[in-house]
């Protein structure tokens, strides 16, 4: 017997996990325990005020590269300033690092993409 087939007998090894072709649909309970998507965590963020990346690396964000993460919220219509400041890096001495701050005007798009991604 085919996975397919297996997946349509009741009480089959794959019941309710497969569909006709390669995709697969995950059970409630697996999707539910799914960690939000990056950018959604970085958008809920950046709506409480401006990020770099040393506090991007910390929970809940967990982001390890804001720079590329901005550049794909900024494809999907957002507007994201950046200025460089200096902050202190390894042993004292000076990082300069991007401070990441969402434009007013782009909050009600952020809001929307976040509501879109649950």
């Amino acid at each position: 017997m085919r996975v397919h087939d297996a997946a349509r007998q009741p009480g089959g090894a794959d019941e309710g996990k497969h569909i006709e072709g390669n995709a697969t649909i995950e059970p409630q309970h697996v999707a539910a325990l799914k960690p939000e998507p990056k950018y959604v965590r970085v958008l809920r963020r950046l709506l409480q005020g401006p990020l770099h990346r040393f506090e991007a690396e910390r929970y809940p964000v967990s982001d390890h590269v804001l720079n590329s993460t901005v550049s794909e919220l900024k494809k999907r219509g957002l507007e994201i300033d950046s200025k460089l400041i200096c902050l202190p890096g390894h042993s004292g001495a000076a990082a300069h690092v991007a401070l990441y701050t969402l434009e007013e005007t782009s909050h009600q798009r952020a809001l929307q993409l976040i509501e879109g991604a649950q």
